[in-house]
């Protein structure tokens, strides 16, 4: 994997505590081909910045931020003041992932108001302007992000699909392209596909990402899944269940070829499991990046 210089890791707080969260950053130090933690925002959870800022205290080198908040629910001056607050006391280590979340009725009109905000935000930061991934999940938006400068993040895609995303981007920039790589995890094997199979029912219910799985072909399978609970193996093509290590890196490689320069692991445990389990995961998710 040397010949890769960025990779990152993302911590979900509903399935890693701060202190968790906290140890995570001391082992990532040791992978030095792994340079970003993202921290999802998840609503109903822990404030993904402030848990971003704990990251940061507990590292040295590693790069730390949400990923991603809504901009569309934040004030501007509000949420400025607190990334430069951030910024100084971390050495600039602090980047920033957006989306729009739920567009309603008018996506065109809620995408435009979500890089108006961004151009706000960069004005009142100055030279504190965080590193800014934005959140896409079709090629015109991905496209966009990658037009004004920002790092399109994706996510549930599949290799063949993410290679069309970066293709779409090279038509007008040349800039990096991150994606989310959900992994899930469990001490027992059918713990771990179930927990796949239920979030893409989940995320099938939300009509972007419905349209996204229907773009790959896999929104029967997911129907299929739910119906049967078993899980039909083009699913496998987007997420993973209990990879080995050399599954994880092969996969990796492969987001690599498809033109993704910027693989974020995202792996998911069952409540069930113990810290020590999954710590001894990381450390075969870290191998991918040494």
């Amino acid at each position: 994997m040397s010949r890769h210089s960025k990779a990152g890791i993302a911590l979900r707080s509903t399935v890693f505590s701060p202190q968790e969260m906290k140890k995570v950053a001391m082992l990532c130090e040791k992978a030095k081909h792994l340079q970003y933690i993202f921290v999802p925002d998840v609503s109903s959870s822990l404030d993904a910045i402030e848990l971003s800022l704990g990251i940061l205290e507990s590292s040295k080198t590693l790069k730390a931020g949400p990923g991603v908040i809504r901009l569309l629910e934040h004030d501007i001056a509000n949420l400025g003041r607190r990334i430069i607050t951030i910024q100084k006391m971390t050495n600039r280590r602090f980047f920033l992932g957006v989306g729009v979340g739920r567009p309603g009725s008018d996506a065109r009109a809620a995408i435009d108001e979500l890089f108006k905000r961004l151009k706000s935000l960069e004005e009142y930061c100055k030279e504190e302007r965080p590193e800014t991934f934005v959140a896409a999940l079709k090629r015109g938006l991905a496209r966009r992000a990658a037009e004004n400068a920002y790092t399109p993040l994706l996510n549930f895609c599949s290799s063949d699909y993410a290679g069309e995303v970066v293709k779409e981007i090279s038509r007008v920039a040349k800039a990096d392209v991150a994606c989310y790589i959900k992994v899930f995890y469990s001490e027992q094997q059918e713990r771990a596909e179930a927990n796949l199979i239920n979030e893409f029912v989940t995320y099938n219910m939300i009509p972007q990402y419905h349209q996204l799985f229907r773009m790959q072909h896999v929104d029967s399978y997911i129907e299929v899944a739910k119906e049967r609970n078993e899980l039909p193996s083009p699913l496998l093509r987007i997420c993973l269940a209990n990879p080995n290590k050399k599954q994880l890196m092969d996969f990796v490689n492969e987001m690599r070829d498809a033109g993704v320069s910027i693989p974020v692991i995202y792996p998911y445990f069952d409540h069930r499991d113990e810290e020590r389990f999954k710590i001894s995961i990381l450390k075969d998710i870290f191998y991918c990046f040494t």
